[in-house]
């Protein structure tokens, strides 16, 4: 064993899975590093008996700070003025991906209370940064993040000013995502002409329209020349031309599917979008007590088929149905279901399914996985 190359064990236990990895690093000495070293990538803390256990390891085995790049901190039960977070950050210096959010609660913490919280946000080694359901975010910790991280996700933010100095013409920033926007507070900030500059290199967008129809216009303008993948929740009846889009992700609500906009969003981004490659049709089941999507009746999407297969869309090659869902239990009588109300699209070998689980930690929405 010990004669192996680093890149080979490296290899092996990038397959072995989360809960065989402690065990795997007893096997040989030469597996513990890369063992601890997947073990601890991504870290993600919920509760404040997981805050103290993980103090503890760091403290016992400090050598351990230098493995994690990914950190999730629910802080909903965390005081204020805890030093809990400053054990925590302090020796974690090689964080990449970084997720910080409220908790449920109907009161959202506020960030700009704990200095521990925003001198994490401020380090340049963050790549990838989701904030949601907090309250008391700097403006300048927003203007930061997008001049120095590829991936910002933003949900449900209020923040503490509204800034009276405007983004980098030269902003790093890659993809945007905001979830909810549930006071209207994150697109009116970046939409102000003095920051909607640095929307330029901006790639990917995941976005909530919901009642910000002008707004979601407004934005998607600013970014056509770029946007390559738009994932948006509740879309517009029309979108802009955005001629640069090649993945067009629409995810889709069951008590949503019989409003007409749906089919309007759908028939006019194909159409507007003159190299759309993939269009991705997310189908969302809110609850164990609701009708499966095999249950229910889409026959106002028939058309659809026809326009699936369009020959004067010669770019379009994929239409990729997405089941989002807790379990797979549902899937197989989704891909049926698809199947049947699709068949044109489904025997021209266009359509794809696949099953995705819901979101759980704000880090889950980063295009590039952890």
């Amino acid at each position: 064993m010990s004669n192996l190359p680093q890149e080979l064990i490296d290899a092996i236990l990038e397959d072995v899975p989360d809960s065989s990895l402690a065990a795997c690093s007893l096997t040989a000495t030469s597996f513990v590093v890369a063992s601890q070293r997947r073990l601890f990538r991504r870290m993600t803390l919920s509760d404040l008996p997981a805050y103290e256990r993980v103090i503890r390891v760091l403290v016992a085995s400090p050598h351990l700070a230098q493995y994690v790049r990914a950190l999730g901190l629910d802080i909903r039960d965390i005081p204020n003025d805890s030093t809990l977070i400053k054990s925590i950050i302090v020796p974690l210096t090689k964080i990449e991906y970084l997720s910080i959010w409220g908790g449920t609660g109907a009161t959202w913490p506020d960030l700009g209370q704990n200095p521990w919280l925003i001198d994490v946000l401020s380090r340049t080694t963050v790549k990838f940064l989701a904030l949601e359901r907090l309250s008391g975010v700097p403006s300048s910790l927003i203007a930061q993040a997008f001049s120095s991280c590829d991936e910002v996700s933003l949900s449900n933010v209020l923040l503490s000013d509204n800034g009276s100095d405007g983004f980098s013409a030269h902003g790093a920033i890659s993809h945007f995502h905001v979830p909810e926007d549930v006071y209207s507070t994150v697109l009116p900030f970046v939409l102000d002409p003095k920051r909607v500059g640095s929307l330029h290199r901006l790639r990917g967008l995941s976005i909530t329209s919901l009642g910000l129809d002008q707004s979601i216009t407004t934005f998607l303008i600013a970014c056509s020349r770029t946007l390559e993948h738009l994932t948006i929740r509740f879309p517009p009846t029309r979108l802009p031309a955005l001629p640069a889009l090649k993945v067009l992700e629409i995810q889709l609500q069951p008590f949503f599917m019989k409003s007409t906009s749906v089919l309007s969003a759908i028939s006019d981004s194909i159409a507007s979008s003159s190299h759309l490659e993939v269009l991705m049709l997310s189908l969302e089941e809110r609850s164990i007590r609701s009708k499966s999507w095999a249950e229910r009746d889409l026959s106002a999407y028939a058309a659809l088929d026809s326009t699936f297969i369009d020959p004067d869309k010669p770019h379009l090659r994929e239409i990729h149905f997405c089941l989002r869902w807790v379990g797979v239990e549902r899937f197989p009588k989704f891909i049926a279901f698809i199947q049947a109300n699709f068949p044109r699209t489904f025997e021209a070998g266009m359509m794809k399914a696949s099953h995705r689980a819901a979101v759980e930690n704000p880090m889950d929405r980063f295009a590039t996985v952890v």
